[in-house]
C-alpha cells in the first residue's frame, strides 16, 4: 500500500474507497497510561458545566439557538466512544489513534452542533412550526453521532459528494451546431 493509497471503508460496508489520506504507520504496543487523563478531563468538565444545560437553555451560533444539550451531550458520546476504545485496545495500542482519543470530546460536541441543525432543518421541512427545543431526541442524536463519528463522517462526505458534485450534461447526440455539420 502506498502513503496515498485510498483504503476501502468498513464503515460504509466497504462499499467504496474512502478519501485519500496519508498512511501513519503503526506501532503497537500498550496505552500510554497518561492518555486516560483526557477523557477523565472531559468528564470531570461535562460534570461541571451540567448546570448549564438548566441554567442557560441555549447557546447563539450565527444567529441559531443552538441547545447546550446538544453540544454537552454530543462530547460526552465522543467521551464515551474514546473511554470504550481505550478499554478494549489498552494492550494492543496503535499509536495513530492517539490525537483522536485527545480531540473526541471537542469533535463530539461539533458534531452534536450539527446534528441540531441537520434535525432543525428536517423538522421546519415537515412542519411550518418551530421545533421544540427541548426536545430529547436532540440530545439522543447528539450522543449517537458524537459517539459513532467516523459514521457521521462517512455520511457527511456521500451527502457533500450528491450536494456539491459536478452534474453532467447530457449528451445531445452531435447536434451541438443544428444539425448543420453533417
Amino acid at each position: 500500500m502506498t502513503d496515498l493509497e485510498p483504503a476501502v471503508s468498513s464503515a460504509n460496508g466497504g462499499l467504496g474507497p474512502e478519501p485519500l489520506r496519508p498512511s501513519v504507520p503503526s506501532s503497537r504496543g500498550r496505552m500510554p497510561v497518561g492518555l486516560i487523563c483526557v477523557p477523565v478531563l472531559y468528564l470531570v468538565l461535562l460534570g461541571a458545566s451540567a448546570w448549564a444545560i438548566h441554567e442557560s437553555k441555549v447557546f447563539d451560533i450565527l444567529g441559531v439557538a443552538v441547545p447546550l444539550a446538544a453540544i454537552w451531550f454530543g462530547a460526552l458520546g465522543g467521551v464515551v466512544s474514546s473511554l470504550q476504545g481505550m478499554f478494549f485496545h489498552r494492550l494492543t495500542w496503535d499509536a495513530k489513534f492517539t490525537l483522536w482519543h485527545v480531540f473526541s470530546g471537542i469533535v463530539g460536541a461539533a458534531y452534536g452542533i450539527v446534528s441540531f441543525l441537520f434535525l432543525v432543518v428536517i423538522m421546519k421541512a415537515g412542519t411550518s412550526d418551530s421545533p421544540n427545543l427541548d426536545a430529547p431526541i436532540f440530545a439522543l442524536s447528539a450522543f449517537a453521532i458524537g459517539y459513532a463519528q467516523s459514521h457521521f463522517h462517512s455520511m457527511m462526505e456521500k451527502v457533500f459528494t450528491v450536494v456539491f458534485s459536478e452534474q453532467k450534461k447530457p449528451e445531445s447526440g452531435g447536434k451541438e451546431d443544428g444539425g448543420r455539420n453533417r
